[in-house]
């Protein structure tokens, strides 16, 4: 819904109406449906593990990262990002590793920062899988979007992982840029969530 109409969103001069509309159809759905007496959840048997510090910039301790790895906040803005220094990976590399709780195979997918139009202050990055895999990271934003400048977060689906079982991802930037390469997310899911961008605006500056 939110990506159907991101006009209605972004353009400032409808932006707090916006924000009234979707509380108000939530508040609709609420007097429709109520509110159960017991709010209790029996365990799911699908867990996500899903962690985000982009809004915090808290990372869950199940999370593990490289030692060259360090959560920053990014310039001029509120926003936190896991920033790599890669000139310091060694030959232990640069990577996050995942672990899926759930007994079943899950879709595997991050968030990081990207930037409008092109050329991106970001950089082209490979994600290498330990089935050798490789995935290549577009440092640019929706093309939607068009010529205005834009600083905002996209995901990637890297693959499946398997029930209980823990991978390593590595990063690796194919290229220079203005910018490092910024992590803002990660998702262990059942499928993986569409669209793949985040509408929520960082900003243009670094």
């Amino acid at each position: 819904m939110l990506y159907r109409h991101q006009n209605f969103l972004n353009d400032p001069t409808l932006h707090k109406g916006g924000h009234q509309w979707i509380a108000d159809q939530v508040k609709a759905i609420v007097d429709r449906v109520g509110v159960p007496k017991e709010t209790r959840v029996e365990p799911f048997s699908e867990l996500d593990n899903c962690f985000n510090w982009l809004l915090t910039g808290s990372i869950d301790e199940r999370l593990k990262y490289s030692a060259n790895a360090s959560v920053i906040k990014m310039p001029n803005t509120e926003k936190y990002a896991l920033e790599f220094d890669f000139e310091k990976g060694g030959e232990d590399g640069s990577w996050i590793e995942v672990y899926n709780q759930s007994t079943l195979k899950m879709s595997l997918a991050i968030g990081y920062m990207t930037t409008g139009p092109s050329p991106s202050k970001y950089p082209k990055m490979e994600a290498k899988l330990p089935s050798g895999r490789k995935i290549i990271l577009q440092p640019e934003s929706d093309p939607n979007f068009g010529e205005k400048r834009v600083h905002i977060s996209r995901s990637a689906k890297l693959g499946k992982i398997g029930p209980l079982e823990s991978i390593r991802i590595f990063f690796q930037p194919l290229e220079e840029s203005e910018w490092p390469f910024r992590l803002t997310q990660v998702m262990v899911t059942r499928k993986h969530p569409t669209p793949v961008f985040n509408r929520k605006f960082i900003g243009t500056t670094n």
